[in-house]
């Protein structure tokens, strides 16, 4: 609150670790204990790595969401741009989301485990500070759900590129006799298109399962092998 008086306004980002309570829900609550003194480590390292006054906590409200307030800019000479706040958000999301997902993989295949949203909260003299601060949080909050749907769009569009233009590639699995140790018949594995996300089974068909593709792909994945 004291920030945003003396400054005119705020920046804030939100880490949303949706995952976590996916998690507790199917494997109980040691298992999510588990992972959320990992991702205390990794917001005590992210402490480090961003600006002396910056503050990170926990939102009070949300257990599993944690907020970085931003503090004085290292040159209030130069104007504010909402270009670097995005590309600090990026950047904190490429930091962290890879290593979460790492974290969650016993637990569950997800390509992203964290919700990452930004904002700018102008000061208005007249309103609470309490009340100001949480509109920022929740400007932020609904930044990260656009920023989700954005990469589900993205995700949904190459999936669809990839069925129809059947870019996918197949290995051939050898079913061995094995008194001969001759081939019986062959098992086909479809692959994604080679060095993109989507290349690995459990990518590309989790793709097609969260968007509603099964079929479509299943059906172009024989195609492809026959």
């Amino acid at each position: 609150g004291k920030l945003l008086r003396e400054q005119g306004g705020i920046g804030a980002l939100v880490m949303d670790f949706v995952s976590l309570s996916r998690v507790e829900r199917s494997f109980g609550q040691a298992a999510c204990n588990a992972l959320q003194v990992h991702i205390e480590a990794l917001m005590a390292e992210l402490k480090g790595s961003v600006r002396e006054g910056d503050i990170i906590t926990r939102d009070e409200r949300h257990a599993d969401r944690y907020v970085v307030f931003l503090g004085r800019r290292r040159d209030p000479s130069l104007a504010f741009n909402t270009a670097d706040l995005r590309r600090l958000a990026e950047r904190v999301e490429n930091q962290l989301g890879p290593r979460v997902v790492r974290l969650i993989l016993p637990y569950l295949r997800e390509k992203s485990a964290v919700d990452l949203g930004y904002g700018f909260l102008l000061h208005n003299p007249v309103e609470s500070l309490d009340r100001q601060v949480r509109r920022l949080l929740d400007d932020c909050i609904a930044s990260a759900e656009l920023r989700r749907r954005l990469r589900e769009r993205d995700e949904r569009e190459a999936l669809v590129e990839i069925i129809y233009n059947r870019r996918m590639w197949t290995a051939f699995q050898p079913i061995v006799e094995m008194e001969s140790v001759r081939p019986m018949g062959y098992e086909g594995l479809s692959r994604g298109p080679r060095g993109s996300e989507l290349e690995s089974a459990g990518a590309l068909f989790g793709a097609a399962h969260r968007h509603d593709e099964s079929d479509e792909l299943e059906r172009a994945c024989r195609r492809q092998i026959f």
